[in-house]
């Protein structure tokens, strides 16, 4: 029986998943031009052809899958309402009659789309773009309309002790912590740290709990701001202090310290307290006057997971809208006159022009007033937003993203609404702006924002600066507004902490293309360095452009918070990818030596003469325009990663640069090792049985021109793989091969002990992970002979400038032989001087050959040195004896002990023997006495 209902279950499932494939064909046509948008293009062929594909696939398959999903969608939407009008259960009539309306609607666009064909063949994503699936990826976090993301475990618990139970599993399996709310921010503060953090949706915490009398609220994190405000509006009460849009979490509003359109600052004025559960586990209420409520509000999540929060309602008012044109020059002194001081006035903002031709350079100033003797209103037909928006409203956002012509026409309509209307509204109503329609599934495209908080006194010279920079990217500007921020005196890292602040709010079309994100970031932080020269801060919660310098000249007091992260999470529990970014320090090596002409200067020696296998000047040309946009390391070599094809030479010419690359360090390393093996008082001639370790046998055509190479020859590499045969020839030129399995210890049925001459490692010992660099050495030791060799090469560093120098080489190497980013983070690189190495190698028994400088390849600012060590069996180190004497010593004694106690042992068993056997005498001697009498 449980068998038949799991499979009817399956099959229903199935059924559902095929019809809403068969109603969605359109979406196929849909995700394959977006897909041919999101490539980069920069041929003039390349975007010949993207043009002619995506207008082939539209005429092709659009119109004719429109029609399709038409007349499916038509049927299917008359089938379940047939099926709601028999049907006797209350349920299963709601659903039915749920899912004929959205069939039908979905009909009615499909229909609208077939109309506008026409259209689509000369703009197929003004027709397409309303029908680009969502992808489903349930462990894919997405941030920044895509782009930042992250694969990750998540977890939704439905209560505080499931929630309890995830951290303390945390704890025990010492895994990190993201929190996320409503998902909608733009940032790296809900995004996991890397792919084996838990990522913990909190959206089952949207509990909501009004108290009318006392105008408060406690509302769990995961609650949106529409959904309180549907509660409260009932009421006759409105949120105090709310973004300018409600889709965001009270939660997720609490930890990015949010401001509001009213002049009572931020959300922080507004919160009486919150609960938190911290990294032990344990829950803790907060108020304003616990030290630590500063830290957790604005804290990006770094203290703690925010349960719920009681926080302040105002009055629903009946308001009026009425607006004025003011120029920017004179916004400021309009403002404090005004509106600052004027209790009238209950909300404010400030519009500003988005026409492509004047930027910036027009202004509204728009005042909700009080009306005089009326009560507080209960909003009619308030609800929360369609989940796209309406159809006018995508309709309006898609034309706007598009067409600069388009964003005049709406600044004008705008404008001309604005000051020709007195709208009679409500809080609830001015707190409830549409954004819905913003959102959307493409991979190609996404609204950004960008918020910049500036002192009064230098407002408008930002804002021509500003209106400046915009209009010379060319930014699709789709808002602009300014609204007032009373300062902070709350939050620890607050970007209103040092006094009042105007915030110009920028909301814009962003082309996801990768040569478009670079142009964006580059803009954008100029713009922070604008922002700062005029003495202000930037936005923390979106796209995470800034440096870490601009970050901590925005945010001077990251420093105290950053102590405050280490003392009461030591463990770093709580960490995002906005911790990782702006909280991890870390030396980049990359400013390091490209910041410095002496430095870069030098590194363009390990260019000439070791690597030999990009340009150097083109290599230097790309890393200055990485660095204009990219910040830690990991951003670094990620844009390497996939710029490097954009200066590596033709296919013939890398060719040629690989084969003179490998001939010059084969012949300088042959060379080296030759030189050592004459040292007078070690001199060999003759190699019976050899070891190279980490390449494939690339050297040992080398060696054998130098010395004669007798017994085996073994390879201990990776893999073996047919371009073994550039670095090494054919046939190759070892009789065994051996996997390298992670620096384990090696085989000892293969390699015996004392059965090699040489051991080359030229890849060096800063590879090998701590943990197995005891077992890696030993078994060097243990297949040496007596007097054998073993070749080391490995980077000299003595400072900071050395590390920096073999990071870099490391680095630009991986990114020139197509190395992951993960690998490129996964990689050990233990470096230290040959001084560490040289007493770390007697510590295993080995003696030292002396080596200099000379036995550095010429033009190396890595400073990768052979060494060669002897293996002195049996002699070994003064600490090994030692050890090895006290143990002899103590098996000995252990042995004399024995010995003793066996030979007591023995002699109070023959006392005893003879004492037994006096007494048997005796007994006998009685026997016989008594018998004879």
């Amino acid at each position: 029986m449980l068998i038949m209902k799991s499979f009817y279950q399956n099959l229903k499932s199935n059924m559902k998943s095929s019809i809403a494939r068969l109603g969605n064909l359109s979406s196929l046509p849909a995700r394959w031009i977006d897909n041919i948008h999101l490539k980069q293009t920069t041929s003039w062929f390349s975007k010949t052809l993207d043009f002619v594909s995506t207008r082939l696939i539209f005429i092709a398959f659009f119109p004719v899958f429109a029609v399709a999903d038409v007349i499916f969608n038509v049927g299917y939407s008359l089938f379940a309402k047939t099926r709601a009008l028999l049907s006797k259960n209350a349920s299963s009539k709601a659903t039915l009659n749920i899912q004929a309306s959205e069939s039908f609607d979905l009909a009615v666009k499909n229909m609208l789309a077939f109309l506008a064909s026409l259209i689509g063949f000369f703009n197929p994503q003004l027709v397409s773009f309303y029908f680009i699936p969502k992808e489903k990826n349930q462990n894919n976090i997405v941030s920044g309309g895509g782009l930042y993301h992250q694969t990750t475990s998540i977890e939704a618990p439905k209560n505080e002790q499931a929630l309890i139970r995830i951290l303390e599993e945390a704890n025990q399996s010492n895994k990190t912590i993201s929190v996320i709310g409503a998902g909608r921010s733009q940032g790296k503060q809900f995004l996991p740290a890397d792919e084996k953090s838990i990522a913990i949706d909190m959206s089952h915490f949207n509990h909501i709990k009004i108290n009318a009398k006392e105008k408060t609220a406690i509302v769990g994190a995961g609650a949106t701001w529409g959904d309180l405000q549907v509660a409260a509006n009932p009421l006759q009460l409105a949120v105090k202090v709310m973004q300018a849009s409600n889709v965001f979490s009270i939660g997720g509003s609490i930890g990015t310290n949010i401001h509001g359109w009213n002049k009572t600052g931020t959300i922080a004025n507004t919160i009486r307290a919150i609960r938190i559960i911290n990294a032990r586990g344990e829950i803790q209420k907060l108020t304003p006057k616990d030290e630590l409520f500063a830290y957790v509000v604005g804290g990006f999540g770094q203290f703690g997971i925010i349960l719920d929060a009681e926080i302040e309602l105002a009055d629903n008012q009946s308001l009026v809208e009425r607006s004025i044109v003011v120029k920017p020059e004179n916004y400021v002194d309009y403002f404090k006159k005004n509106v600052e001081k004027n209790n009238e006035k209950k909300m404010h903002l400030y519009r500003l022009s988005i026409d492509p031709k004047n930027l910036l350079g027009e202004g509204i100033a728009v005042n909700y007033e009080e009306i005089p003797a009326t009560q507080n209103a209960t909003t009619k037909d308030f609800s929360k937003e369609p989940i796209h928006g309406t159809r006018l409203e995508r309709i309006l956002v898609n034309f706007a993203r598009r067409f600069p012509f388009f964003r005049k026409f709406i600044w004008m309509y705008e404008k001309n609404r604005l000051l020709k209307n007195e709208t009679l509204t409500t809080t609830n109503e001015i707190m409830h702006p549409p954004i819905n329609a913003m959102f959307n599934n493409s991979k190609s495209e996404s609204e950004w924002l960008q918020e910049y908080f500036i002192p009064g006194e230098n407002l408008d010279s930002f804002r021509k600066a500003l209106g400046e920079l915009l209009t010379k990217n060319k930014v699709p500007l789709i808002n602009a507004t300014v609204r007032y921020v009373k300062q902070d005196k709350i939050s620890k890292m607050g970007y209103a902490n040092q006094g009042d602040r105007f915030a110009i709010v920028l909301c814009f079309n962003q082309s996801l293309k990768a040569h478009e994100v670079i142009k964006a970031k580059k803009w954008i932080k100029e713009s922070i360095d604008l922002t700062l020269a005029h003495g202000g801060a930037y936005y923390l919660p979106y796209q995470a452009v800034a440096s870490n310098e601009q970050f901590e000249k925005s945010y001077p007091t990251y420093d105290e918070v950053a102590q405050k992260k280490q003392e009461i999470d030591p463990e770093g529990r709580f960490k995002s990818g906005f911790s990782t970014q702006y909280f991890k320090k870390e030396v980049n090596f990359y400013k390091a030596i490209f910041q410095s002409p002496r430095l870069k200067a030098e590194f363009g020696k390990f260019l000439d003469n070791v690597l030999q296998r990009v340009d150097k000047d083109k290599l230097f040309a790309l890393m200055d325009d990485i660095l204009s946009y990219a910040d830690s390391n990991e951003d670094i070599y990620c844009e390497l990663h996939k710029r490097i094809s954009e200066v590596m030479p033709s296919f013939i010419g890398s060719a040629t640069r690989i084969l003179s690359s490998l001939s010059d360090i084969k012949h300088d390393l042959g060379q080296q090792v030759a030189t050592l093996m004459q040292d007078k008082s070690n001199k060999v001639d003759t190699i019976n049985g050899l070891v190279e370790i980490g390449y494939p046998g690339r050297f040992i055509g080398t060696l054998r021109k130098n010395h004669k190479i007798a017994g085996t020859v073994t390879v201990i590499n990776d893999q073996e793989s047919l371009t073994d045969y550039i670095q090494t020839g054919f046939p190759r030129p070892y009789d065994q091969f051996l996997p390298i399995n992670d620096y384990a210890p090696f085989d000892s049925e293969k390699l015996k002990d004392n059965s090699v001459d040489m051991v080359t490692c030229f890849i060096g010992l800063h590879h090998i992970p701590e943990d197995k660099m005891d077992g890696f050495l030993k078994s060097i030791r243990r297949i040496l002979r007596p007097g054998g060799s073993f070749m080391l090469v490995d980077h000299d560093v003595r400072s900071e400038k050395d590390r920096a120098m073999a990071n870099m080489a490391h680095s630009i190497y991986n990114a020139v032989m197509g190395v992951s980013l993960q690998e490129e983070k996964g990689e050990v690189r233990n470096f230290h001087s040959l001084a560490h190495w040289n007493k770390l190698l007697e510590k295993y028994g080995f003696g030292k050959i002396v080596c200099d400088q000379t036995m550095q390849r010429a033009g190396d600012p890595s400073k990768n040195t052979m060494m060669r060590f002897i293996n002195h069996k049996p002699a070994v180190s003064k600490a090994i004896q030692a050890a090895e004497i006290s143990d002899l010593i103590r098996e000995k004694a252990r042995t004399v002990l024995h010995a003793q106690e066996k030979f007591k042992m023995q002699s109070r068993n023959a006392k005893k023997f003879e004492k037994n056997n006096k007494i048997e005498t005796r007994t006998s001697r009685k026997q016989r006495t008594s018998c004879s009498a």
